[in-house]
């Protein structure tokens, strides 16, 4: 069984997790091995462990004289997409379309309410929905989060990822990430999302041409994605060795200012996750 991940729009391009395999005879290096190996027979290359590998379009695009299998012939497709997007933000700043994430992000702080009294004190293994606090989510790590001084309003938090058991051969026991939502002033609606890819066992791989090192030196994707009608996302996403960040923040208007007051604030968000 082969699972690519294709992570959508710009944020970011390609990311392998290892397969899962509940045969208990095998341990994780056995099943890690045994699955790379079978990608690779089917001519599928992954990043091993939570590795970063950044690669050039290039690597996706069609090549005169080779003879593309379907696969190969919609991932040429999806590159040459992404590519006329950042295009098109480098000449008008965003992409305009459509982007239903803007109300989504902006109606969360009336509907995390609802959340919060009817999901109080169920098992955060059997739901996804918001809590009041990171608190009330069975974690295999430790949340930070967003510091309390970068928030108007704290909304909630919820599970992200996939829920780990070192019974099954895990590294922990609980969600391997979480994702923060709030409001902040001048700003607007916001999610901070940060995945483990250390207890996923996940690497990531990048495109060259969408790569910035906007927070803090570190591979970077930026986005942003609207128009009048729907409102405008503002997405931040950075990666380190162990972790997959981003930043998400809704707001009705678009400016370049706001742009970078959000990557302004996903350095802030970063740099309170480094220890003192």
């Amino acid at each position: 069984m082969k699972k690519r991940l294709l992570i959508a729009g710009i944020s970011t391009l390609l990311a392998f997790n290892a397969l899962a395999d509940t045969t208990s005879a095998l341990t994780r290096e056995d099943m890690d091995k045994r699955n790379r190996e079978m990608l690779a027979k089917a001519g599928i290359e992954i990043p091993s462990s939570t590795e970063i590998s950044i690669v050039s379009a290039s690597k996706y695009m069609n090549i005169k004289g080779v003879k593309q299998n379907a696969n190969d012939a919609h991932m040429a497709t999806k590159m040459k997409e992404y590519l006329a997007m950042n295009e098109e933000q480098q000449k008008n700043g965003y992409v305009k379309d459509s982007e239903p994430r803007a109300k989504e992000l902006m109606d969360l702080k009336h509907v995390a309410p609802y959340h919060q009294k009817k999901y109080k004190g169920v098992l955060s293994s059997e739901s996804t929905h918001i809590r009041a606090s990171s608190d009330e989510l069975k974690l295999a790590y430790t949340f930070v989060g967003v510091p309390k001084e970068e928030m108007t309003t704290n909304i909630g938090v919820a599970p992200y990822g996939a829920y780990k058991s070192v019974k099954n051969g895990d590294d922990g026991d609980g969600w391997d990430g979480a994702v923060q939502f709030f409001e902040k002033n001048g700003v607007g609606s916001c999610a901070f999302t940060e995945h483990n890819r250390k207890l996923a066992h996940s690497g990531v791989e990048l495109i060259k041409e969408l790569v910035t090192y906007d927070v803090d030196t570190k591979p970077s994707l930026v986005l942003v994605k609207g128009n009048k009608e729907t409102g405008f996302v503002y997405k931040v996403k950075w990666y380190d060795s162990t972790f997959s960040r981003e930043l998400e923040c809704a707001n009705q208007e678009f400016s370049q200012q706001l742009r970078s007051d959000v990557i302004t604030l996903a350095n802030r968000i970063e740099s309170f996750q480094q220890p003192s």
